[in-house]
């Protein structure tokens, strides 16, 4: 994982597991009760934020890893991914997308989100255009993947 200096630091499997699913992570996270989601109002970026980051504590704190570097770690990568999810919600799309390394082929593509209109969606998965499998998958957004 790079930490907000740059620097790559190895960490747990746990760690690349939640990288890899950050965005539905960031989804559940978002909603004030997570007991019943469909019905569920979505919490203002700030309190989404303030939720993160008190996940982000807890887990530095019972992490074998370092806390300050643990805690840099996950502030880093969640949030700039938090503040393009809430400009996707206000806009329904994240706006000039982003560069994604494929998990099986290892080439870079280029993918844009948008949401899925609600009370008509599915399971979409995140495919690579070059490899053809899948990096994940979401009930929320449509991934428009190229080259």
């Amino acid at each position: 994982m790079i930490l907000s200096s740059g620097e790559k630091v190895m960490f747990p499997g746990v760690y690349r597991r939640v990288k890899n699913n950050m965005d539905y992570f960031i989804h559940l996270m978002g909603f004030k009760d997570n007991t019943l989601i469909e019905v569920q109002e979505r919490l203002e970026e700030d309190a989404v934020k303030i939720r993160m980051l008190s996940w982000c504590d807890a887990v530095s704190r019972e992490s074998t890893i370092d806390y300050d570097v643990s805690m840099d770690a996950l502030k880093t990568m969640f949030m700039r991914r938090i503040n393009l999810y809430a400009e996707g919600i206000r806009g329904g799309r994240i706006p000039g997308g982003k560069s994604v390394v494929c998990n099986h082929c290892g080439k870079i593509y280029h993918q844009t989100l948008s949401l899925q209109l609600e009370g008509h969606q599915f399971r979409e998965d995140d495919t690579c255009p070059y490899c053809g499998k899948s990096n994940g998958s979401s009930i929320e957004w449509k991934f428009d993947n190229r080259k």
